[in-house]
């Protein structure tokens, strides 16, 4: 069901977007509960929980609900962390904080872990990440981003 939809909304995006079509918009959230912060696996690569907006739906609304999808984590926006570029897409990362565990995530994901900040630096595998990490890790110390570009 949830490929169908997928699918739908894949097709959707190609129509409004046109040309530009093969570039696309995604939100993620860094998601904190105390001194841990979530990373899930996919495909034997550790990253953070990301995904992307649907046509309308605003960016951290799309946070919200990817991180739900993804790890079954019900998050609460904290702050804007800023944005990163890749030559295919746009992703918005938002820090957030743990709400509660709906139990249920998405078979795109492996595992899903809670780790202390220092082990998370060393699990992720993209440098951006790590810098986005880093950028919510400053954001908790009190130092909020003052560029939105992240990387």
């Amino acid at each position: 069901m949830k490929r169908a939809i997928r699918s739908l909304f894949a097709r959707a995006r190609a129509i409004i977007e046109g040309p530009d079509r093969d570039r696309w918009v995604s939100a993620g959230g860094v998601v904190f509960d105390g001194e841990v912060v979530a990373l899930i696996r996919q495909k034997k690569r550790w990253t953070l929980p990301k995904g992307r907006v649907d046509p309308g739906e605003s960016i951290s609304r799309a946070a919200r609900r990817e991180v739900l999808e993804e790890t079954g984590l019900r998050a609460t926006v904290i702050e804007y962390l800023g944005m990163s570029e890749s030559p295919r897409k746009d992703t918005h990362w938002f820090l957030m904080s743990l709400v509660r565990d709906e139990g249920e995530h998405d078979d795109e994901v492996d595992e899903i872990r809670f780790v202390k900040s220092g082990k998370a630096l060393k699990l992720l595998d993209s440098k951006k990440d790590r810098l986005v990490l880093q950028r919510a890790l400053a954001a908790l110390d009190g130092r909020p981003p003052r560029d939105p570009r992240i990387g």
